[in-house]
């Protein structure tokens, strides 16, 4: 099912054996159809982002047992997320509503919760869905931030700054959430900094433990991999530069690139295409087949305060796939856990690529290479669904008495 973006429409799944899509007028009525407010609420605004929808809905199912659900999507809805949605159980109500209509929206929400009553339990996942989910009132309101509105930076540096402290101050206005889930440490801190919260705590994307099993230690030749796009702040053309310097010192390494963005073939421009492997994957099962016989995972994010504040999903994959992680030195999550678990090689920064190519050749040649291996699922349990889904359970109202 494919939405066009400039029509407001619905998904409405009354229960696990049917659902089905038709046109949605924006009218109290058909917001409030087959949505109960008893039921805890989850408002997200933003693409299919499946890593923190899966243990959010997950954790507000187990502990609640039925959950409601509004998608603000900005650029419409892709069939293949709104039909994950559809298989994720305990989600009774879904609406997909055009984001761009955000002043119809504002206004149709406070009219709901005026007829209806407001709900008593409410989860924004996503920096701007905040102001939304505030409309409910509830009695006890979580915010999940995934990213800093500083990525914007990216594109225009200056507008991108003015455009970022316009919509943190934004997130200020009305009502404290009760409890804020950041993504890592340093967007922890910039929400304390910025919003004056102290009720906020640091759980990482999480890796998908019905997806990922424990691997057989790689054989054959060495075969370094990237997963993900080929979006600015992923770094790809530093690690071209790396990935060629590589090629050219030890011709034997395979290379192979996980991704759907026809961006990353930068990646390989200057590699032999025999020593390339082109994959695509969607599902946490796509994307642990995919790594499977790989020897090192690159994250190549450079230096900025939008990646500082980030938790990329792939250091999860990379390591519960039994793969160490390949990233450059500075001071953000990855380098930290990185270093903690021995779990990876971090590259210099200030060193050229040729450099930073015999360095991590030389690792790759050593004991603590092969100790890496064995370290990196240690930590990737830890980070689990089922774990997270339990840490994120504990900060929850322990019932709700809906009257």
């Amino acid at each position: 099912m494919s939405q066009d973006p400039s029509v407001i429409s619905k998904l409405v799944k009354p229960d696990r054996a049917t659902s089905r899509t038709e046109p949605w007028v924006p009218t109290l009525e058909s917001l409030a159809a087959g949505m109960d407010r008893r039921r805890p609420l989850l408002v997200y605004r933003g693409p299919s982002q499946r890593n923190r929808l899966r243990v959010v809905i997950r954790a507000l199912v187990e502990h609640y047992g039925d959950l409601d659900m509004i998608w603000l999507i900005p650029r419409g809805a892709s069939e293949r997320g709104v039909r994950w949605l559809d298989q994720q159980p305990g989600l009774k109500a879904l609406r997909l509503v055009d984001a761009r209509k955000s002043t119809l929206l504002s206004s149709l929400l406070g009219r709901e919760v005026k007829r209806f009553g407001p709900r008593r339990v409410v989860a924004a996942v996503n920096f701007s869905s905040l102001i939304y989910a505030r409309q409910f009132q509830p009695d006890w309101l979580a915010w999940f931030v995934q990213s800093a509105p500083e990525d914007r930076m990216y594109h225009h540096r200056l507008l991108g700054r003015v455009e970022a402290s316009l919509r943190w101050r934004i997130q200020g206005w009305g009502r404290r959430p009760d409890q804020v889930i950041t993504v890592s440490s340093p967007l922890r801190r910039m929400v304390r900094q910025k919003l004056g919260y102290d009720n906020v705590v640091t759980i990482p994307n999480t890796v998908d433990d019905n997806a990922f099993r424990p691997p057989a230690q790689p054989g054959g030749p060495l075969t370094l991999a990237y997963i993900g796009s080929g979006a600015p702040w992923q770094g790809v053309e530093p690690l071209a530069e790396l990935w060629e310097e590589i090629h050219k010192a030890r011709p034997s390494i395979r290379f192979r690139v996980v991704s759907r963005d026809p961006r990353t073939e930068l990646l390989y421009k200057n590699i032999a295409e025999s020593n390339i492997e082109v994959k695509s994957a969607w599902t946490p099962k796509e994307v642990a087949d995919s790594l499977v016989g790989c020897s090192a995972g690159f994250i190549a994010r450079m230096p900025s305060l939008a990646s500082r504040a980030s938790w990329p999903i792939k250091l999860g994959d990379y390591l519960a796939a039994s793969v160490p992680v390949v990233a450059y030195d500075w001071e953000w999550d990855v380098a930290d856990v990185v270093r903690a678990n021995a779990c990876g090689y971090l590259l210099d920064l200030n060193s050229p690529p040729s450099q930073q190519a015999r360095d991590l050749l030389n690792w790759l040649d050593s004991p603590s290479y092969r100790e890496s291996v064995n370290a990196c699922r240690r930590f990737a349990l830890s980070i689990s669904d089922s774990v997270v889904v339990e840490e994120l359970r504990s900060l929850m109202p322990l019932r709700v008495d809906n009257g």
